[in-house]
């Protein structure tokens, strides 16, 4: 130790210490500026890593995203094609499955469930109930009214009538008037017409045929028209009275026992007042003294 100081002790002034502190320096200082250019371009470069990084990481984002959003649009826009396409397909089955309600009331229920059976719906009794002068199993209500929408294989409610209490009738050809006013008030029947004709082969006030035909069932109180075989009388061969004298054809005709209606006066230019211009029935006719004669005479 006292050796090496004495030796540095001998060297010239300033020259040990200079060149050691010159020296020192030098190395120091470009040592230190070296790693302080290292850690710049270190820290320049991560900073320029960090920054592309970042826009490479943004890129592909974007890119992933535009990509999402394509794929999800046309899934949106398969989707939405799928699903109208299913709409209109739906809707249309629908409305081809529809069918409007015809008016049902007033038909008979067997007819009604021929007709709505044809268009794919079927009929329902839901209630009966009696109605007067309407036979039994007439369609009184319905249910849609008629026009509504039905579904194809839907149901068409009703209340039927129940009908009143029938009666049979009878057969009453070959029986005397005045026994079938009888048995009518006893059957709760109406006489109806009695039409007259003469019939040879037949007493007088005999029925010959009858409207309702026997064995139809009808209401009570339903009216029975009957064609009766007239008393047998004299016939005779209407005459000519065109151009006579109404009052002398009337007198004359009365005293026969003969049925005049009063006469229709009418204008006839060039004929005196009173005389016959038109009779009924007809010259040549057959008649008998249950007719009326009538007459157009001049005034």
């Amino acid at each position: 130790m006292a050796s090496n100081r004495e030796a540095i002790s001998r060297l010239p002034a300033g020259e040990g210490s200079s060149s050691f502190s010159s020296s020192s320096p030098s190395f120091l200082s470009s040592s230190s500026s070296g790693r302080e250019k290292s850690g710049a371009v270190l820290f320049f470069l991560s900073i320029t890593c960090i920054f592309y990084q970042e826009k490479l990481v943004k890129y592909i984002l974007m890119s992933l995203g535009k990509k999402i959003l394509n794929i999800g649009a046309y899934i949106l826009l398969f989707l939405s094609f799928t699903i109208a396409a299913t709409l209109i397909t739906f809707t249309m089955e629908v409305k081809g499955r529809k069918i409007y309600v015809p008016k049902l009331t007033g038909i008979d229920v067997k007819k009604a469930e021929n007709l709505v059976k044809q268009m794919g719906v079927c009929i329902k009794v839901i209630a009966s109930r009696e109605e007067e002068g309407i036979p039994g199993g007439i369609i009184l209500s319905q249910n849609p009214y008629p026009g509504f929408e039905i579904k194809k294989g839907g149901e068409i409610q009703v209340v039927v009538s129940q009908g009143e209490e029938g009666v049979e009738i009878p057969d009453f050809r070959g029986k005397k008037l005045e026994a079938v006013r009888m048995e009518m008030q006893d059957l709760n029947l109406e006489l109806g017409k009695v039409t007259q004709i003469f019939s040879p082969s037949h007493d007088p006030s005999v029925v010959l045929a009858q409207v309702p035909v026997p064995g139809k069932k009808v209401a009570k109180n339903s009216y029975v028209d009957l064609l009766v075989s007239e008393p047998s009388q004299e016939s005779f061969v209407m005459p000519d009275f065109i151009g006579k004298e109404f009052d002398v054809v009337d007198l004359t005709l009365r005293e026969l026992g003969f049925k005049v209606s009063p006469p229709e006066l009418v204008s006839y230019p060039g004929w005196e007042a009173g005389i016959i211009i038109k009779q009924l029935p007809f010259p040549g006719y057959k008649i008998n003294k249950n007719q009326i004669i009538s007459f157009k005479v001049t005034k």
